[in-house]
C-alpha cells in the first residue's frame, strides 16, 4: 500500500503510526489510537483513509501512501492542497460551514419561491401544505429543516463525504431541499408519524419515501 518509491521498514511504519496517533489526537474526536506495531494492517489502512476523508480526498480515496498525502497531512492548513471551497481539515471546514449557513439562511428568506415557516426557510408551496396540516388540528409538530441554498447543500456534501466533487447520491447538492430559482422542495418535520398520517388522510401529495433511513423527511417525490 505504499506508493512513495520504496518499501518501508518496520521502524518507519512505527514512526508513521505514532504520527497518525498524534494527528488523531489533534483532529479526530473519539477515535482510538492505533497499536504501534510497525505492521501496516487493516486498522492502519483504515486510519489512512479516514485522515484522507478529513483532508478532502474524494470518495475514491485509497490507503496508499504518497508524498502528496504525507505533505498534506503534515501541513493541513496550506491552502494550495485543497480544492476551491475546501478549508483544510474537517474542523476548519465545519467552522466555515456554520458561518456560511447563517448568511445563506438569511438569503434564503428573500429567494424566489421561498418563504419562512416556523422561522425557517421553506418553499412557498410546501409552507402552504404544512400550514394546512397544522390547521386541521392533529399535527402538533413543526418544521425542522426546509429549503437549503445550493451553496449550503454543497457544504453538506463536503461534511458527509469530504469529496471535492459530488456523486449525486447523498442529501447534499442532489437533495430536494435545494433549487436555484424555483425550489423543488422537501422538508424535515418533527412528530413525523402524525404528519405522515395526516397527509395520507387529507390526500396531500407529499410523503416519505425513505422510511427508517430518514423518517423525518417528506417531499412530493418522497426522496
Amino acid at each position: 500500500m505504499t506508493a512513495i518509491g520504496h518499501p518501508m521498514t518496520e521502524a518507519q511504519w512505527r514512526a508513521l503510526q505514532n504520527e497518525f496517533n498524534d494527528w488523531t489526537d489533534k483532529y479526530l474526536s473519539h477515535v482510538p489510537h492505533l497499536i504501534v506495531d510497525g505492521k501496516p494492517g487493516k486498522l492502519t489502512r483504515s486510519r489512512i483513509m479516514r485522515i484522507k476523508w478529513y483532508l478532502g480526498y474524494s470518495l475514491h480515496r485509497n490507503p496508499w501512501l504518497t508524498r502528496e498525502f504525507l505533505n498534506r497531512m503534515r501541513n493541513p492548513h496550506t491552502a494550495g492542497y485543497f480544492p476551491k471551497g475546501m478549508l483544510g481539515t474537517g474542523k476548519a471546514r465545519r467552522r466555515e460551514q456554520r458561518r456560511a449557513f447563517v448568511s445563506e439562511r438569511f438569503k434564503a428568506t428573500v429567494a424566489p419561491g421561498v418563504t419562512t415557516f416556523d422561522g425557517r426557510p421553506c418553499a412557498v408551496w410546501l409552507a402552504k401544505i404544512l400550514q394546512r396540516v397544522r390547521d386541521e388540528g392533529n399535527w402538533k409538530g413543526g418544521l425542522n429543516s426546509g429549503w437549503r441554498s445550493p451553496a449550503y447543500s454543497t457544504s453538506l456534501c463536503y461534511q458527509r463525504c469530504g469529496a471535492p466533487s459530488c456523486s449525486g447520491t447523498c442529501a447534499g447538492a442532489s437533495s430536494n431541499h435545494s433549487g436555484t430559482y424555483y425550489p423543488r422542495g422537501a422538508v424535515d418535520v418533527s412528530d413525523y408519524y402524525t404528519f405522515g398520517a395526516e397527509c395520507r388522510r387529507l390526500g396531500i401529495g407529499i410523503h416519505n419515501g425513505l422510511g427508517a433511513q430518514d423518517p423525518v423527511h417528506f417531499s412530493v417525490a418522497g426522496n
